[in-house]
């Protein structure tokens, strides 16, 4: 079965349940369809401005998690620090991940461009809520997309969802701090 046949299954009851436990201990859970951010605008995204090298980025289809209390969303002390500090961080969740879920093999990590506009419109049509918006106070996350493979190229960031302008997705130096500028991690869920 390939990947993308296998992300549009049904999920197994073992799946599911983990899905379920996820879900009472604060995450958000959506599956991503590997879709452009441009292809989205016609099922309602609208963007603030979204870089013409991002418009067209595909992701593999995947069953992510994040936390959707906006005090927990974004690692805890990813602000005005470099990329590479705030990378740091993700061991440690993964460490506070696996004590929670022993045996579950999920995976932290940073999220690739495509899956933010994905699960910020897909978040925003089940609850009503603009990740990277106010509640979330406009601010943006780091992803692992970068402009090109050339040392020193600009990375992705993803974010500052104002309602009525729409979503940011822009390249901003690697070495880039500010104190809206943190890191918001993505749990992938193996499907068994």
């Amino acid at each position: 079965m390939s990947r993308s046949a296998e992300q549009q299954a049904p999920l197994s009851s073992e799946t599911q349940r983990l899905v379920e436990h996820l879900g009472r201990d604060g995450y958000a859970v959506y599956k991503t369809s590997g879709k452009t951010p441009a292809s989205l605008r016609e099922e309602g995204m609208k963007y603030w401005y979204l870089n013409p090298g991002l418009a067209n980025l595909t992701a593999e289809p995947a069953l992510l998690a994040f936390k959707k209390d906006p005090s927990e969303f974004y690692l805890r002390g990813s602000y005005h620090i470099p990329y590479e500090d705030q990378i740091r961080l993700i061991p440690e969740e993964q460490r506070k991940v696996d004590k929670k879920y022993p045996d579950a093999g999920l995976i932290v990590r940073v999220g690739h461009f495509p899956e933010w506009p994905e699960l910020a419109l897909k978040h925003f049509k089940a609850a009503g809520v603009r990740i990277h918006g106010k509640d979330f106070g406009y601010n943006y996350t780091w992803t692992d997309t970068y402009g090109n493979n050339k040392h020193g190229a600009y990375r992705a960031l993803a974010g500052c969802w104002d309602g009525a302008n729409g979503f940011n997705g822009n390249f901003w130096g690697s070495g880039s701090v500010s104190p809206r500028l943190r890191l918001a991690h993505l749990v992938v869920i193996p499907r068994k």
